[in-house]
């Protein structure tokens, strides 16, 4: 069981990757799954962070992240109630 926000860095330490925003940087698990939509298939970017970065980084709809060389737009934020929060983003 996840406790803290410490133990939710050391998750992302092992399994996350670097992620740059436009107030620094955070770790992040980022899936990029494609996902069939009503028949037409589409990516459906996602990265799953802390939502104490969230909070430390002013990182709001609309706000740019670079991932693994690719610039992202912050669609949609979702906090899970845990500590986590998925960003939904878009290219």
């Amino acid at each position: 069981m996840i406790e803290s926000d410490a133990d939710r860095l050391a998750i992302l330490q092992a399994f996350g990757i670097p992620v740059t925003a436009e107030r620094g940087t955070l770790l992040g698990i980022f899936d990029a799954q494609y996902v069939d939509a009503a028949g037409i298939d589409q990516a459906a970017p996602m990265l799953e962070v802390r939502s104490s970065d969230v909070a430390a980084l002013q990182l709001r709809k609309g706000s740019t992240l670079t991932v693994e060389a690719a610039a992202y737009r912050v669609r949609r934020i979702e906090p899970d109630g845990t500590g986590m929060t998925r960003l939904i983003l878009e290219e």
